[in-house]
């Protein structure tokens, strides 16, 4: 396989020049070595135009340039690949076509390279780097988990004003169960909710207080009558 030089210029990488390989030269140019560059550099030196020669400043510029996006290439991947390795312990919600949601939600176990690729394992299943949706904390998790739970409760109690004493056990649990959040946990729970659970246990206290109004009355009247 030969260079074929036009005024000081690579134009392909045949010894039959065309346009298809043309192009396949410029489209390659990001897949080269940094030894396949210099060779393709002294070559232009070596057959470039006597009339218009090339200066060796732009020389040492082009490979100066290559060396440049070499090493960035280089950096991005060792980044890449330990932001991935750092990924292990962590929960991180992925992509996940076999799942209901669309999304699974687990802890990396371990990160490895599989086909040359990096896969995260969670729960004995490899997920591909690139279906990562997020990275949560694991505070952050428990804190919403907690905050839907009370919310659930708190929609399943009815509005105050139908409250009933029958719903005094559920109130309470209700409340033990907001007590026992830690005050970041209780920051994902909405204001509603809170506000809810305050109109129930004041109508929970009146209903109770009319009922024992009403059972010293019957007991009054009862004495009275029976004296």
């Amino acid at each position: 396989m030969g260079l074929t030089i036009e005024n000081g210029q690579i134009v392909a990488g045949t010894d039959n020049t065309n346009t298809s390989s043309t192009k396949k030269v410029a489209d390659n140019a990001g897949d080269i070595s940094s030894d396949t560059f210099l060779q393709l550099l002294v070559a232009e030196m070596e057959n470039q135009d006597p009339l218009e020669p090339t200066s060796n400043t732009e020389w040492v510029s082009q490979y100066a340039t290559f060396t440049q996006v070499e090493q960035i290439t280089e950096i991005t991947n060792t980044v890449a690949e330990k932001s991935a390795y750092d990924l292990v312990g962590k929960t991180v919600i992925v992509a996940d076509s076999s799942s209901t949601t669309g999304y699974t939600t687990g802890t990396v176990d371990y990160v490895t390279t599989e086909n040359g690729e990096l896969v995260m394992s969670i729960s004995d299943k490899t997920y591909p780097i690139s279906d990562l949706d997020s990275v949560v904390n694991s505070d952050y998790l428990e804190a919403v988990s907690v905050s839907m739970t009370f919310e659930a409760i708190m929609s399943s109690l009815p509005d105050a004003v139908d409250a009933k004493l029958t719903n005094a056990d559920a109130v309470a649990a209700a409340r033990a169960s907001y007590d026992s959040m830690t005050d970041y946990q209780k920051t994902f729970v909405s204001k509603t909710a809170v506000e809810k659970l305050k109109a129930l246990e004041k109508q929970i206290e009146i209903l109770k207080a009319s009922e024992s109004t009403e059972t010293t009355e019957t007991t009054e009247t009862t004495e009275t009558t029976e004296g």
